[in-house]
């Protein structure tokens, strides 16, 4: 994008909608940050957690939250709650718009169908991007089941296709993604925008160069649900005990859930209170300090169709900071990083988990080239590189935009 030119203009201006915590989403927060720097005014409207105040100003962005967070776990909740948000910020929407005019809506999913807020925006002649951050379809089956999916399974794909059509341009998050959403939406042009870090805020840490001792630390941060194979962690720590009584695993996440309680409850049972800590979630500015205390990354999600479509960001985040790291041998994550990179495991086979874990910690030149492959790798997918894709992406809107808001102006309303 020639940011040159976009920076001597009247500055453009973005809404964002997600329904998600903005503090927390490392994905919204990255893309904010990346407008803020070419001059692109970026407004949100998102969910209230720890009850922030509803509107305020948070380093140039206005932040609008329109609902308190609620149970995303049972599907009924999950439903009504989301109607609920969509129809606040459709009316929220409408209102910012006339006060400030948007050029551009972005909205995230989970729902697809939030996109539907935008509804008096695109009438009004606004370009509408649909960042899909998961597959709806795939992920309705891995978090409800296989009977709830069936029954409903008609109605998701319409849903997904009525979005999708809506939609002036689609982004998601990988190539295996974009290959699913293109064979259930011929014809649509879908951008690929990675969740790799910013390096300026995961700097490479020499820390895992050093010799090893007696203590062996290991991290994972992120969502805290079953997909995400967390009890394969605590399973793998069990193992490692018996081995090294020295090791400790933090879990940095919201843990006041029912998998959640069921977690604790677990780490009770087998008597790893001592090595296994619940931390509450941090704001995303606070992750990489405390990535750089652990030793190595684990991060053991079952295998499934929905983890296989996406690389889960605590992994390119692992790579940034020069953690070795121990993943599920996923296909999302063998296109991007090498066998040489990172150390990919059947993520039940508890044993082998915690003697490579042991293994790979003693041999230091081992860990040193398993750090600097994966950094390797990180840099064919880098954020600069998505960053300029994603702002190619705005800087073809805006040029479209001004031929469409010139047709707008000689009538009330515009649809596509």
């Amino acid at each position: 994008m020639n940011s040159d030119k976009l920076n001597s203009e009247v500055p453009k201006r973005v809404l964002m909608i997600a329904q998600s915590f903005y503090d927390y989403d490392a994905r919204i927060l990255r893309q904010v940050e990346t407008l803020k720097k070419n001059n692109i005014k970026v407004e949100i409207i998102c969910l209230n957690y720890e009850n922030k105040p509803a509107h305020e100003k948070v380093n140039g962005v206005l932040v609008h939250r329109i609902m308190n967070k609620f149970d995303q776990n049972k599907i009924l909740s999950y439903i009504f709650n989301s109607v609920i948000f969509l129809i606040k910020a459709l009316l929220l929407s409408r209102q910012l718009n006339k006060r400030n005019k948007f050029d551009i809506v972005q909205i995230h999913n989970m729902p697809d169908y939030l996109v539907f807020s935008a509804l008096y925006l695109k009438l009004k002649g606004v370009y509408i991007i649909l960042d899909i951050h998961d597959l709806t379809i795939e992920l309705f089956r891995e978090k409800w089941g296989e009977i709830k999916f069936k029954l409903l399974k008609p109605l998701l794909l319409i849903g997904e296709r009525l979005s999708v059509l809506f939609a002036d341009e689609l982004i998601t998050v990988s190539n295996e993604c974009k290959q699913v959403l293109e064979k259930r939406n011929p014809g649509k042009n879908i951008s690929v925008i990675m969740n790799t870090p910013d390096l300026n805020y995961f700097p490479f840490n020499n820390k895992n160069y050093s010799e090893p001792n007696d203590k062996i630390n290991l991290i994972y941060h992120g969502t805290i649900a079953e997909r995400y194979g967390i009890h394969n962690l605590i399973y793998t720590i069990n193992e490692l005990v018996k081995i090294n009584k020295n090791v400790y695993l933090t879990i940095i996440g919201n843990i006041h859930t029912e998998y959640g309680s069921k977690l604790k409850t677990l780490v009770e049972k087998l008597g790893l209170n001592h090595n296994i800590i619940f931390e509450n979630s941090i704001p995303y500015r606070y992750v990489s300090e405390r990535l750089k205390l652990a030793d190595f990354g684990l991060v053991l999600p079952e295998v499934s169709d929905y983890t296989h479509y996406g690389i889960p960001t605590k992994v390119f985040e692992y790579a940034a900071i020069g953690l070795p790291q121990i993943v599920s041998k996923l296909s999302s994550i063998q296109s991007v990083f090498r066998n040489e990179s990172i150390c990919l495991v059947n993520p039940h086979d508890y044993d082998f988990i915690s003697k490579k874990i042991i293994e790979i910690y003693l041999n230091t030149e081992f860990r040193k080239r398993m750090a600097q492959c994966a950094f390797e790798d990180l840099q064919k997918v880098s954020f600069e590189i998505m960053q300029q894709k994603y702002l190619n992406i705005y800087e073809s809107i805006f040029d479209k935009n001004s031929m469409r808001k010139k047709f707008v102006e000689q009538g009330e309303t515009y649809v596509q």
